[in-house]
C-alpha cells in the first residue's frame, strides 16, 4: 500500500511542483541555516574531540541555508523533482518487494524439508 502511495505522491510531485514550491525551499533553507549555526556554535563551545570539522560543517550548510533561501524557486525545482524520483523508484520497489513477501512463507517451508514455520509480525 505505501508503494503506491508513494508512486502516485512522486507523480503529483513531479505533475505539480508550484503547489510545494516555497514551502519546502524555505522551511528545508530554514532549518538548515538555524541547525547548522547552532552546530557551529556549539562546536566552538565544546571544542570536543574532532569540533573544528564540525565548525567547519555548520557554515557550509548554513550559507547553502542561505542560498536555499535566496532562491527558493530554483532550490524547490531542484528538491521536488528529486523527492518526486525518489518516490516513485522507492514507491515501485515496494510494491515488487510485496510480490516477494506473498511467497515467503513457501520458499521457507521449502528450506526446511517441508515443514511448516510460523511467522509472527
Amino acid at each position: 500500500m505505501l508503494g503506491l502511495v508513494l508512486v502516485i505522491g512522486g507523480v503529483v510531485v513531479i505533475a505539480w511542483p508550484g503547489v510545494t514550491f516555497f514551502v519546502i525551499a524555505v522551511i528545508w533553507g530554514i532549518a538548515l541555516l538555524v541547525g547548522d549555526i547552532a552546530r557551529a556554535v556549539s562546536g566552538v563551545v565544546l571544542r570536543g574531540y574532532g569540533w573544528g570539522w564540525l565548525v567547519v560543517l555548520g557554515v557550509i550548510e548554513a550559507i547553502v541555508g542561505i542560498v536555499m533561501l535566496a532562491w527558493p524557486r530554483q532550490t524547490a525545482h531542484v528538491i521536488l523533482y528529486l523527492i518526486g524520483i525518489y518516490a516513485i523508484f522507492a514507491g515501485i520497489l515496494q510494491i515488487l518487494l510485496s510480490f516477494q513477501l506473498k511467497k515467503a512463507p513457501e520458499r521457507l517451508a521449502a528450506m526446511t524439508d517441508g515443514g511448516t514455520i510460523d511467522i509472527m509480525f
